[in-house]
């Protein structure tokens, strides 16, 4: 029987989605020229026009539009309202205004959220005002991404079980959470700015100290316990400390992550 084989298929790069463009325009040839001068600059692109309220909100719900262009004026309907909804609907949603005069428009554009505008007597410049509009909305949403991201970093710190610390090159306290000063009894408005040694005391031990030397000069992280009395009671935690370091990987400092391990302890105790 002869053998079967396998032809791979040839790797085709996967083309960007078309953009899907909505646009409030009452002019069929208006519609049709502004898509058309899009499509000669290369922009490959999908439209729907609409050309009252009703019909726009539904369309921002259902076409999920990557942009919106806006006539200045519609029957029974505007850019500027058309603009205030867009952004309500979706803060980072690039709005256009295409008019037959600026002067009129200008300053009630961009207090709408107009991102630009672009006089359909020089339509040619429709294709750049697109192309950066859209560059905008990535850089604002990848800023909003980032500050999320923050966020809920913060959030985590301040939620865990774990005290968590960070400590500066030069020793000082920059981050200290609501379980830290559980843990050391210290509030973090009298920890930050603080030499982690004089703020840890005695738990500062000398196996902390070279343990933090070495993560902050470019160490690899390490894991130590020690004994600590919290509130009275006595208990066995464990401190990861880790380096931390800026987008060059150099060091700027260090991390203890602190976690109470005494039920571990006390259960390894028990199988021995």
């Amino acid at each position: 029987m002869p053998s079967s084989s396998h032809i791979a298929a040839p790797n085709r790069r996967q083309e960007p989605a078309p953009l899907k463009v909505l646009v409030l325009e009452d002019q069929e040839t208006d519609f049709e020229l502004e898509m058309r001068v899009l499509r000669q600059a290369g922009l490959a692109c999908v439209a729907q026009r609409v050309d009252s309220r009703p019909t726009f909100v539904e369309a921002l719900r259902d076409f999920e539009p990557d942009i919106v262009i806006v006539d200045y004026q519609v029957p029974g309907f505007d850019g500027m309202e058309a603009a205030r909804i867009a952004k309500a609907h979706r803060a980072d949603l690039p709005v256009l205004l295409a008019t037959g005069v600026l002067a009129a428009a200008a300053v009630s554009a961009f207090q709408a959220g107009i991102t630009d505008y672009v006089l359909k007597d020089r339509l040619a410049r429709l294709p750049a005002a697109v192309s950066r509009a859209i560059s905008e909305a990535e850089r604002l949403r990848q800023r909003q991404y980032i500050e999320a991201d923050r966020d809920m970093l913060i959030r985590i710190m301040e939620t865990t079980n774990a005290g968590v610390i960070g400590i500066s090159v030069a020793g000082k306290i920059v981050a200290w959470n609501a379980s830290g000063a559980g843990l050391y009894g210290c509030a973090r408005s009298d920890a930050l700015g603080r030499a982690v040694s004089d703020v840890l005391a005695a738990s500062y031990t000398d196996a902390l100290d070279a343990a933090l030397h070495g993560v902050t000069g470019d160490g690899a992280a390490v894991t130590i316990e020690q004994e600590l009395s919290c509130n009275g009671d006595d208990m066995t935690v464990s401190l990861s400390v880790s380096p931390i370091r800026d987008a060059a990987e150099t060091s700027i400092g260090a991390s203890i992550f602190v976690r109470d391990v005494t039920a571990q302890k006390s259960i390894q105790r028990q199988l021995r």
